[in-house]
């Protein structure tokens, strides 16, 4: 499961692919994991780093440039309400 978790940061990290695109089919055809699980575990590594880089880029004081969080964040809006 290590190797598997450090190849899927890999792909996550080179890609627009998370690295549960990974995990999860290697959880669930050849570890035999059920797949509720393997799908919960993924939706929780993957909060658990976005959390810690979050606090790594809070804690650093490293400067955000903001028109673009806006910018993005207004696009989401848009696509999640249309």
């Amino acid at each position: 499961m290590t190797l598997t978790m450090a190849f899927g940061s890999f792909i996550a990290g080179a890609t627009s692919e998370g690295g549960g695109a990974i995990a999860y089919p290697v959880m669930t055809l050849w570890c035999q994991i059920d797949p509720k699980i393997a799908r919960d575990f993924s939706l929780m590594i993957q909060s658990v780093g976005m959390v810690a880089a979050a606090a790594s880029i809070l804690l650093t004081r490293t400067q955000i440039e903001w028109k673009c969080i806006k910018w993005v964040s207004f696009g989401l809006e848009f696509f999640i309400f249309t």
